[in-house]
């Protein structure tokens, strides 16, 4: 589970319009494997902002709208924020629709000696956005799994909690091949814009990761 404080910008310099361009998130993300490569594959994610909503159905994030709200650090020493140190406390929640979905509380150990190993996986979304036209239901005018492509990060198992920040862009969105079979399977799903893949779509556990999972990963109804 991963609580971020964003902020985005593009080729306008969004991010002098901050009511736009500043959100906060919360995303659960699952070790799996796309045909024997470690990705990382994201079946919840909520944000408190509607343009970032957008953008993660563009890209094939499952996002929702959610009150997400962690601790704020500051350069100046005061007892109003934890020391960016040992001993350093940081907290957050994420609701949505009236109930808590996850809290979370962590005391700062140690730097890290490489955080760049903190996000690496390739990650890997579903593209789905539904006919509505009569008939033409099962039939999705896009229905696609994806891999963003980073640049040169990735997440890891850490097995601890941890506070650290980075920057990246997605520079590319590369279509991964579904068998025909997959697509069938596939087709009728939930009418929503970041429907889940179904049986045939060989994303799979990671079982580094040292839990009993189901195989196929699902999104939640």
């Amino acid at each position: 589970m991963l609580f971020i404080d964003r902020q985005y910008s593009g080729s306008r310099d969004e991010y002098l319009d901050p009511i736009r361009s500043q959100y906060c998130e919360f995303i659960v993300l699952l070790d799996a494997r796309w045909q024997g490569t470690p990705v990382a594959w994201c079946p919840n994610i909520y944000v408190d902002n509607d343009q970032a909503l957008a953008r993660g159905w563009i890209q094939g994030f499952p996002k929702k709208l959610g009150t997400v709200s962690q601790t704020r650090t500051f350069t100046v020493p005061n007892r109003a924020a934890p020391a960016l140190g040992p001993g350093g406390r940081f907290a957050a929640t994420a609701s949505a629709v009236g109930y808590r979905l996850a809290n979370a509380l962590i005391t700062l150990q140690a730097p890290l000696a490489d955080p760049h190993t903190l996000a690496a996986r390739p990650m890997v979304n579903l593209r789905h956005f539904p006919r509505l036209a009569a008939g033409q239901q099962g039939d999705p005018a896009v229905h696609e799994l994806v891999m963003a492509l980073l640049d040169d990060l990735a997440p890891l198992l850490t097995g601890a909690g941890f506070r650290f920040e980075l920057a990246y862009t997605v520079t590319d969105l590369h279509s991964l091949k579904v068998s025909t079979q997959s697509q069938r399977r596939t087709r009728g799903a939930a009418a929503s814009p970041a429907a889940q893949p179904g049986p045939g779509a060989h994303l799979r556990h990671d079982p580094a990761c040292g839990k009993e999972q189901p195989r196929v990963l699902r999104h939640p109804s």
